[in-house]
This record gives C-alpha cells, sequence and structure tokens, in this order.
C-alpha cells in the first residue's frame, strides 16, 4: 500500500467515525427534542384544562399555552431538520461503506514487511515509522 493510499484509507476511516459520532448525537438529540415536545403537550393540556379553554383563537386563551404552544412547535421543525441531517450521513456512510479505498484489507504482516530499518529513517532522511497491529 502506497503512502498516499494509507493517507486516503486513514482519512475515510477517521470521516467514517466523525459521522458516526455525529450520528449518535443526532440520534440522541432526536430522542431529547421529542421528550421535551410531550412534555410541552403536557403542559399546554393541563393549562388547558386548568382555564377550560381549548381553542387558541380563543381571546382568553391562556398566553403559557400559547407560548409553550409556539416553543413545541419550533422544536419539532428543530427534530425534522435533524432526521434530514440524520438520514444525509445514513447515506454518505453507505456510499463510503462501497468505496474501493474503505475496503481495501489491512494486512499487518504487510506493514511490518514494510517497515524501515532501526531508527525510522528512510534513505532521504525522512521518518516512516507506521503503526503496526497485530491481531
Amino acid at each position: 500500500m502506497t503512502a498516499n493510499q494509507e493517507h486516503l484509507r486513514r482519512s475515510k476511516e477517521f470521516e467514517a467515525a466523525q459521522n458516526r459520532l455525529r450520528a449518535n448525537q443526532i440520534e440522541t438529540m432526536i430522542a431529547e427534542f421529542d421528550r421535551m415536545c410531550i412534555d410541552f403537550g403536557h403542559q399546554i393540556e393541563s393549562e388547558e384544562t386548568r382555564v377550560q379553554i381549548y381553542d387558541p383563537t380563543h381571546f382568553a386563551y391562556p398566553t403559557y399555552a400559547k407560548a409553550v404552544r409556539e416553543r413545541r412547535a419550533k422544536l419539532q421543525r428543530s427534530t425534522d431538520a435533524l432526521k434530514i441531517e440524520l438520514d444525509r450521513l445514513r447515506v454518505e456512510a453507505s456510499e463510503a461503506s462501497n468505496h474501493p479505498i474503505c475496503c481495501l484489507a489491512f494486512n499487518p504482516v504487510q506493514l511490518i514487511s514494510e517497515r524501515p530499518p532501526r531508527g525510522g529513517l528512510s534513505d532521504s532522511g525522512v521518518c516512516t515509522w507506521r503503526l503496526t497491529v497485530r491481531t
């Protein structure tokens, strides 16, 4: 494996790891936002029940219920946007897994055999040590 291929493989692995981390964060945020929307729904319901006015267009509809209703709508829009982002990350992940450079076999024996002589310097004086993983 050439240095360019190795660099490309590592950068693709790093990008895939970052996408997985971001996807996990987004899934957590979506779950939290959904929970908050349910809580807001309960708050709206209890406020409407308390004042016995259920029509948001009624002149005496509680201000608190209006504010919570608006906040819930904004939170639902944010959740929808996060779901779109999550779908995009999943599509990128599936495309990346089909990319040939990501499917290169990791051969520890090959990397050990490519190791430079002691000292880690090649003929040009550049450090070429590589991390070797033995399985």
